[in-house]
């Protein structure tokens, strides 16, 4: 069987999107994960769709202990760790893994992140309006033209991904709001 490295940088607020990764190479190619250091993933060959991934925040909160429980109880296996994030692999089936829980504790990790990417991009916003006061002040000088080009690419992406991440945030408050509806449902059940 061969091994193959692959390079892929995933923000933390990509965490659904770097399952999909991990989940379409195994389905496609039959490569399957073994482990994850930053940027670099270690897969080897096996058969196609043979598992399904999942991604889990390691957090000591009760309902990130309920989303290990229910892995466990279906047969999940953790596969290895990323820095807070457990990676679990299950055998495929057409019912496949229930859909994430426990979106506060994932909130509650994001939020902080969000602050320093926002303060970040401030940063990035002031030394581009800083570059721009200097080259309409002065002739534009090589190295000028290319920090104001650096500083407007960095500019551009950062709004892209703010924009992503805001979606992340907005899904995330949601499915916390369901499961604490859902929650409330279910003690009133239990006192009735």
């Amino acid at each position: 069987m061969g091994t193959h490295h692959r390079f892929r940088l995933f923000f933390v607020w990509h965490f659904q999107r770097e399952e999909a990764w991990i989940n379409r190479l195994s389905r496609e190619k039959g490569w399957q994960l073994r482990r994850v250091g930053c940027c670099h993933y270690v897969f080897e060959e096996g058969q196609k769709g043979a598992w399904q991934y999942r991604l889990e925040l390691r957090r000591r909160a009760g309902c990130d202990e309920a989303e290990k429980h229910y892995l466990r109880a279906v047969g999940a296996e953790e596969v290895c760790r990323n820095g807070e994030w457990s990676y679990y692999r299950i055998a495929a089936s057409p019912a496949g893994l229930a859909r994430y829980a426990c979106c506060a504790s994932k909130l509650a990790y994001l939020r902080p992140v969000y602050r320093w990417y926002l303060f970040f991009g401030a940063l990035v916003y002031l030394g581009l309006a800083v570059d721009m006061s200097a080259f309409l002040a002065e002739s534009m000088t090589p190295l000028h033209a290319a920090a104001l080009a650096l500083l407007t690419a960095l500019a551009l992406w950062f709004t892209v991904e703010l924009t992503r991440f805001s979606r992340v945030l907005r899904r995330l408050r949601a499915g916390a709001a369901e499961e604490q509806a859902l929650r409330r449902e279910t003690e009133e059940r239990r006192e009735e």
